[in-house]
């Protein structure tokens, strides 16, 4: 495995608030890494080194189903509009992914 300078992840939390108090039950933590199904297809789990080794179209397509999975358990969640900056499932980070 070559360091690329972007690192990927799998973990998604989910904050909900209610009148600015977190809700009951939340955070919750999401693991792409876990098994999950979506659309008919079942994803198996992985580890990271797994996760790491994906090629970069596998992963794409495990981190669609993988936001289309918690979006439908999460009623009215759009991932990609709430996604905090620098945050993102696939970023740049030279710290923990030097270029050698």
């Amino acid at each position: 495995m070559a360091n690329t300078g972007f690192e990927r992840s799998l973990t998604l939390i989910v904050k909900k608030t209610v009148n600015g108090e977190p809700a009951t039950g939340y955070p919750k933590t999401y693991n792409g890494r876990n098994e999950f199904a979506n659309n008919g297809t079942t994803y198996p789990a992985i580890t990271l080194g797994q996760l790491a080794n994906l090629q970069q179209s596998a992963f794409n397509i495990r981190l669609g189903s993988f936001k289309n999975y918690v979006e439908g358990l999460e009623f009215g969640l759009d991932i990609d509009a709430v996604t905090v900056a620098g945050k993102e499932a696939y970023r740049e980070n030279l710290v923990a992914c030097p270029i050698v």
